[in-house]
């Protein structure tokens, strides 16, 4: 008795003191499941619901124990159904206090433009978090939006998917050009959605009579901030055929505003172009001038004729001064042709490829006007038969070459030689 007595004391302290370990162990458990997390991560969509092309904001909002060495992706955000633009991530001094802990909070963010209706799904993605004392893995869920395809009811002609709302703005430089010159016009589009879906404007300048347009590539232009701002760009060169005022179309382009769920449209009334007739060209070196107070071509021999006719009767005399008029006709365009010829080769010798083709377009426009007997070359001459369309193709090719970007002027001796052939044709009246 004696005995079992004396080992039922160490039995109660051995009891006593697994009790007290089971007790701190539950402590340290508890107190082990009170620390916070060291990341926790939440994401939206704002909108939840949009249209196809809609500019929709995917914030994900990151909290940061203040401990963490690391923070990097273990599952990348992926946006398998949408067009992604990233926007700048915003963080600084913002703090979120959480479970006894404060937090430092992070926004990643991306602008999505769903391509097509449905239910679309951005994927889960996750995150590692790295402190002094381990890591873990913070979640991000997945997430639906649902995209409504456009109304087809009041959806008007040319309608190309846009939406809005959008601004049209333009440029064109210079205010007046020389015939022979060119005017440069730029059309700029603005907005916050699918601008890289804007159909070019060329087919409305393409209508406008008497003015050759050369389109230049377009540029889309992106300025991210709390939003995506899209501006596209479209460049084009205008050439025009003859002098005077030529009006320009104004600009029309439908969209839809999501904000209304109406078709609107966006206009630009585009300024008419001024074009001057072109300045008298220089003479050609060598070129031997008229002195002053001196008539050129037969006058002399009609002053002399008129001598000695002088009572051949006033039929004598018309016929006399119909020859002079004719004749001076026809020496002014050979004139004009020698010295713009000139120019061109002396402006390609000094290696000044536009200058050249420039004065070249302009003998070859001489020459087809002096070949059709009108005052400017009318559209249509690259079917018509022989030099006339031989020496359109060329003036077609120079244009190209100066204002289409990767053009290659023809050499100067083809169109020396176009000149040559038109003048044979005139001559033969063919």
């Amino acid at each position: 008795m004696r005995q079992a007595a004396g080992l039922a004391a160490p039995v109660r302290r051995a009891a006593r003191l697994a009790a007290a370990l089971a007790a701190g162990a539950a402590l340290t458990a508890a107190a082990q499941g009170a620390v916070p997390p060291r990341c926790e991560a939440s994401a939206e969509l704002v909108p939840a619901r949009a249209y196809v092309g809609q500019q929709v904001h995917y914030q994900l909002r990151i909290l940061r124990r203040r401990d963490v060495t690391s923070l990097e992706w273990e599952t990348q955000l992926s946006f398998p159904t949408f067009r992604v633009e990233w926007l700048p991530t915003l963080s600084g001094d913002d703090r979120a206090a959480q479970g006894g802990e404060t937090y430092l909070v992070f926004l990643e963010r991306r602008a999505l433009f769903a391509a097509h209706p449905g239910r679309l799904t951005v994927p889960s993605a996750s995150l590692r978090c790295t402190s002094p004392d381990g890591s873990e893995i913070a979640s991000i869920p997945p997430l639906v939006l649902e995209v409504q395809e456009l109304p087809a009811e009041g959806r008007p002609p040319g309608f190309a998917g846009l939406l809005g709302p959008l601004a049209l703005s333009f440029g064109l430089t210079p205010e007046k050009v020389a015939l022979g010159g060119s005017l440069r016009l730029s059309v700029i589009a603005q907005g916050y959605t699918n601008l890289w879906s804007m159909p070019s404007p060329r087919e409305a300048l393409a209508a406008v009579p008497d003015v050759d347009v050369f389109e230049q590539p377009a540029e889309l232009a992106r300025d991210a901030g709390r939003a995506l701002a899209l501006r596209r760009y479209f460049h084009f060169d205008l050439v025009p055929r003859k002098a005077g005022v030529l009006p320009l179309p104004a600009l029309r382009v439908p969209y839809f505003d999501p904000a209304t769920g109406r078709y609107e449209e966006a206009t630009a009334q585009l300024p008419a172009l001024r074009v001057v007739e072109a300045p008298a060209r220089p003479r050609a070196p060598g070129q031997p001038a008229t002195p002053a107070g001196t008539s050129r071509g037969p006058a002399p021999r009609l002053a002399r004729f008129l001598a000695l006719a002088a009572g051949l009767g006033a039929l004598a005399l018309a016929a006399g001064l119909l020859l002079l008029l004719r004749g001076r006709r026809r020496r002014a365009p050979g004139d004009d042709l020698a010295g713009l010829l000139a120019e061109a080769r002396a402006a390609a010798a000094r290696g000044d490829g536009d200058a050249s083709a420039r004065a070249a377009s302009q003998a070859l426009q001489l020459a087809l006007a002096a070949a059709r007997g009108a005052a400017a070359p009318p559209a249509g001459l690259e079917d018509a038969p022989g030099p006339l369309r031989d020496a359109a193709r060329l003036l077609a090719q120079i244009e190209r070459a100066r204002f289409a970007p990767g053009g290659a002027p023809p050499q100067l001796r083809a169109v020396e030689a176009a000149i040559a052939r038109l003048q044979e044709r005139r001559a033969g009246g063919r």
